[in-house]
């Protein structure tokens, strides 16, 4: 069972949240606007960059945990 602010759960809700977007913006008739900024690769290099740590500090993870939301609010805030 996985703590509800765990890391690993926001990624995934992360990565569901582009993939419906990807899906949005496929089935979309104007395609005159651009794709939404998702910041993709940045924010899974700033997760596994504390996944792979052994045990990362308390304040690392905090920092970690507000970057992923961060990284989920901008990308519905595109849509």
């Amino acid at each position: 069972m996985t703590d509800p602010t765990d890391l690993k759960i926001l990624n995934q809700a992360r990565e569901q949240t582009e993939k419906i977007i990807d899906s949005l913006y496929k089935s979309r008739q104007d395609k005159s606007e651009k794709k939404p900024r998702t910041y993709r690769k940045k924010a899974r290099k700033d997760y596994l960059e504390i996944a792979k740590q052994r045990r990362p500090s308390r304040q690392k993870r905090r920092k970690a945990v507000k970057k992923q939301l961060q990284y989920i609010k901008s990308t519905n805030r595109g849509f």
